[in-house]
């Protein structure tokens, strides 16, 4: 799985998304949700939300390095959690 990361700028935030991508390539098998918030949050210390969208925000301020470091994460955190999920359906 590919997983592509929607960065949105509000102000002086920028915003990073996976859009639920992890999860919806993996089919929302039963039991998702806790397979998913427990990668997401203790993992990999991001957010993610009912409908399965993993995602952090950051203010513009903290640098190019900083925000490419939390995109990746974004990325890393939907490819973990869809991995995991597939597992569930075995």
């Amino acid at each position: 799985m590919t997983t592509t990361v929607s960065v949105r700028r509000r102000g002086d935030k920028i915003y990073f998304s996976d859009e639920g991508a992890g999860v919806e390539a993996a089919g929302k098998p039963s039991g998702w949700y806790a397979v998913a918030s427990r990668i997401v949050e203790q993992e990999f210390w991001l957010g993610i939300n009912r409908r399965g969208v993993i995602s952090v925000s950051s203010p513009v301020s903290r640098g190019r390095e900083w925000l490419d470091y939390l995109e990746r994460r974004v990325a890393e955190a939907s490819t973990a959690v869809y991995e995991a999920l597939l597992e569930l359906d075995d």
